[in-house]
């Protein structure tokens, strides 16, 4: 099983007015002084890079934490939390002067030593009443500078010149006195498209004059996975979802593409370069999967470290937007310093999920490991972060769970790429619960969650981060619901080994999954079992769960895979990683609600996710969510 880690709302909001000066200070704190210098002076456009690089005469090792501070809002927002690292880039979007903090201390668990502040201002493109479109350091992106609306909202319409299809972004609120800036992704190589800005207000809508922008070609060291379109979408293929988001696999390659998006017959419209991930820092990217989360931002963990031994984890959490720009960023060691504070055990990675909470705190997933009679099981902890990258709540597998029960095949991390089994001990450890989906519920305020090794799907009580924790209800075989299954002479109705569980109504009483399989398919003869994508309808007060769908997709994904319900009905379901024949590959295919396949495409890679949208901006018809390990 293979590991690989994106859209509702902008997690990180750089919109600020102040004072026309550039100016870096030094602060002196005991024998420690710290100078705070960016890569070009100011003033600089908005959309520029600006690399800020702290230094200090103390010759001890020293951590430090970047922060910005609005002038308009007074509110500061965490950049990356504490680090060995001395410097963090930062790209804008928004005009204004900016405050940039710099804090140090010894350790992770040390007091504050020294910070120091420096001001930077960036100016609007605009010139003028005419927007502007620019290039980034994405080829297939570009930056469109608006000039200032008053009241309403704005958003960007493009389109391939000449074509009748419209894409738009997502909307920003009218600034008075500030330029607006999007970033416009989803378009091909090469490719001459139209612009234009929209405003809206009350009672009017305003379209702005049409400029072109040609985009590039991406750099020829950035390598992309085949995609063939196996069979074209039917009459009554959800074809206004044309773009699928693929989070691959991780490749060894530096310069592999990862995620990357795609047409429907599989041509590129954007990719995240791993080494542009990692432009200001010589480290080694594994993205995680993704979740969608706005317009503009996608979620990463990432590898930062050289491996120690035969064990190399996801030990860094990161966003970046969509020109590949990082937007915050934290660590394991500065979180485990916080959970050893709380009183929690630590973590040794994270894995699978991060997942954006209503109030702007994120879920993700971390690995857990604990010695229960004399074996070594590696389970997951649960944290919840607030958007200052604090830890707000947590729950941890072995505080719920039956360590005597599973993993129902007996899986080890013998055979495993090392990063799904980053613990001492590596690799006699047993891969207990295996988490891999995070969902939340609106009516509640509760989440669900996926244990692929226990194949279970539970429902936890969070209570909006109030709640104890306690496992309200377990999906799955001897679970807590009675099945009344579709097809009553299924030998084995119920799903395991599943992935990316999720509501998809809004009274979060329907759930889908995508069934890999494992455990009904294990003694079944190559080629007669496949995987299949399943919807629940659950009564929590009967505890009875309904199957409504329990269709194949063609084939059999040992791992991965994604559900996903679409606009008109139909589902898509990702078989992530089928092994046979050989080299592994995977399978992005559409089924109409009666079962049947109306489209298929293949990646000649595995990949853990693949969303259909209508742009890379569409809020998403059911909760999508993501993981890491298979």
């Amino acid at each position: 099983m293979k590991p690989i880690h994106i859209f509702i709302g902008i997690l990180v909001l750089f919109s600020v007015i102040g004072p026309q000066s550039a100016v870096t200070r030094v602060a002196e704190a005991k024998s420690s002084s710290i100078v705070l210098t960016p890569s070009v002076p100011s003033p600089q456009p908005v959309g520029t890079p600006i690399v800020w690089t702290a230094q200090t005469v103390d010759a001890m090792p020293l951590l430090y934490r970047f922060s910005v501070r609005s002038l308009s809002s007074g509110s500061i927002v965490a950049l990356r939390d504490f680090s060995p690292r001395n410097t963090f880039m930062m790209t804008p979007l928004d005009q204004g002067t900016y405050q940039v903090q710099v804090t140090i201390q010894h350790s992770y668990f040390s007091h504050v030593r020294a910070s120091t502040v420096a001001s930077y201002m960036f100016t609007s493109r605009v010139q003028g009443k005419r927007a502007v479109v620019s290039s980034t350091a994405n080829p297939l992106v570009a930056l469109y500078s608006a000039p200032a609306c008053f009241h309403g909202s704005m958003y960007v319409a493009f389109r391939q010149a000449r074509a009748t299809h419209w894409q738009h972004t997502g909307a920003q609120p009218c600034r008075s006195l500030r330029s607006l800036n999007f970033l416009v992704a989803g378009m091909l190589a090469n490719t001459t498209y139209e612009m234009k800005h929209v405003t809206i207000g009350s009672a009017s809508m305003r379209i702005s004059p049409s400029l072109f922008f040609t985009t590039g070609t991406p750099p020829k060291e950035v390598t992309f996975p085949g995609f063939t379109q196996i069979q074209a979408p039917g009459p009554h293929s959800d074809t206004t979802q044309n773009q699928l988001v693929h989070l691959l696999s991780p490749n060894p390659s530096r310069n592999a593409a990862n995620p990357v998006a795609t047409t429907l017959d599989g041509n590129v419209t954007w990719y995240a370069d791993q080494a542009d991930l990692t432009n200001v820092w010589p480290v080694r990217v594994h993205p995680l999967p993704a979740t969608p989360m706005g317009n503009v931002t996608f979620l990463f963990g990432t590898d930062d470290q050289p491996p120690v031994g035969p064990v190399s984890s996801e030990d860094v959490f990161r966003t970046i937007d969509l020109a590949g720009n990082p937007l915050l960023e934290t660590n394991i060691k500065d979180l485990n310093a916080q959970l050893v504070s709380r009183g929690n055990k630590i973590i040794y990675g994270f894995s699978h999920e991060a997942f954006p909470l209503p109030n702007g705190d994120i879920a993700v997933w971390g690995y857990r490991e604990e010695i229960v009679h004399g074996q070594r099981l590696l389970g997951d902890m649960l944290i919840v972060l607030n958007p200052f990258l604090r830890v707000v709540w947590t729950w941890d597998t072995f505080d719920h769970l039956n360590p005597n029960r599973g993993p129902i095949l007996g899986d080890t991390c013998v055979g495993s790429p090392s990063v799904l089994c980053p613990v001492p001990g590596y690799p006699n450890v047993v891969d207990w619960s295996h988490a891999n989906a995070i969902a939340y519920s609106a009516t509640d305020g509760n989440l669900m969650v996926s244990l692929r090794n226990q194949a279970w799907v539970l429902k936890i009580n969070y209570r909006n981060g109030r709640g104890n924790g306690a496992i309200l209800w377990r999906l799955g075989k001897d679970g807590d619901f009675r099945l009344v299954p579709l097809h009553p002479n299924d030998p084995y109705p119920w799903f395991s080994y599943q992935h990316n569980s999720n509501y998809i109504d809004t009274n979060d009483t329907m759930v889908e999954v995508f069934d890999d399989g494992n455990v009904r398919c294990t003694n079944a003869p190559s080629g007669t079992c496949n995987s299949r994508g399943q919807v629940y309808q659950l009564n929590e007060r009967t505890r009875v769960a309904t199957q409504t769908f329990s269709s194949s997709v063609g084939v059999y994904a040992s791992s991965q895979g994604t559900a996903q319900r679409l606009t008109n009905g139909n589902f898509n379901f990702t078989a992530g990683e089928v092994t046979s024949p050989s080299p592994a590959y995977a399978r992005d295919v559409e089924l109409l609600p009666d079962g049947s396949i109306t489209y298929v495409l293949q990646v000649n890679t595995p990949e853990y996710r693949a969303w259909r949208l209508s742009t890379l901006y569409s809020p998403l018809i059911a909760l999508i969510h993501d993981s890491s390990r298979g």
